[in-house]
């Protein structure tokens, strides 16, 4: 009886031994397999450059946050992990420099089959409406301007706009670096119209243009564009990146960010 219970007391020892090594041996491995998974983490994780020029509200250095689509883009990044930076560089010098792989694409673009050689294109970010813009001293009236040939168009360097379109084809383009300039030539009778995203020209002309401000007529739109980040093909992980962008971007869609970024700047 008494060695029974030995027996007994011996086997119950060993059994809470083993258990009690179990759980040990399952907390270190479960804080291996978290330490393992937040390693790989940092390992993917990876800031993000990419370049643009100041088109306010959308991206600019002057506006808090850096602008709406600026910070949309930077919250569906960081949803997937990644960090993002920015750098402001005219229009044309941050195509040429992204094309190269020097940063990993650009900011607020439309789509174009030129353009698609050398980028992947995002889903649709923000879509806005592409308007016609005259001083209004000159009174033209749509029909002017579609019929009429060889009038200034204004248009910053290295800025798209779709190609047959005959307020473009039909007329002579007066290329500027940045959309201000093609805004004070405007205002100065230096061009006959600009053909620009409505929601920019309204920002431009409510703080950078406010005593000149009624001079600009808002003619007609002629079309919305979806706006989108590009990745250069010459990018690391270029594919990756995009997927993961789109990724995210759906997820701040879902979740509210998007929503909340748009009433934050007070767009719609």
């Amino acid at each position: 009886m008494y060695w029974s219970f030995l027996f007994f007391e011996g086997y119950v020892t060993a059994i809470l031994y083993i258990n009690n090594n179990l759980s040990k041996m399952e907390v270190i491995m479960k804080k291996f397999i978290l330490i393992f998974i937040l390693i790989l983490n940092i390992i993917s994780a990876r800031t993000i450059v990419l370049a643009t020029d100041p088109f306010p509200p959308f991206h600019s250095p002057e506006v808090k946050g850096y602008g709406f689509f600026a910070e949309i883009v930077q919250a569906a990044f960081k949803e997937v992990g990644h960090d993002l930076k920015i750098e402001f560089v005219p229009w044309n010098r941050a195509l040429e420099l992204s094309q190269t792989g020097y940063y990993d694409g650009v900011i607020g673009a439309l789509y174009s089959d030129d353009r698609a050689k050398n980028y992947l294109f995002s889903n649709t970010v923000y879509k806005m409406g592409l308007s016609i813009f005259i001083n209004k001293n000159n009174k033209f009236t749509k029909n002017d301007l579609e019929n009429k040939k060889n009038l200034r168009l204004g248009r910053v360097r290295g800025y798209y706009y779709p190609e047959g379109n005959s307020f473009v084809k039909n007329h002579s383009i007066l290329e500027s670096s940045t959309l201000e300039n093609s805004l004070g030539a405007l205002l100065n009778n230096r061009l006959d119209f600009i053909i620009e995203a409505n929601t920019v020209i309204n920002y431009l002309l409510n703080e950078k243009f406010k005593s000149n401000k009624d001079k600009i007529v808002e003619l007609d739109i002629l079309n919305y564009q979806e706006y989108k980040i590009l990745i250069s093909k010459k990018a690391k992980d270029s594919e990756e990146i995009l997927t993961d962008f789109n990724s995210g971007l759906d997820k701040i869609r879902g979740n509210g960010v998007y929503n909340k970024i748009l009433k934050k700047y007070k767009v719609k």
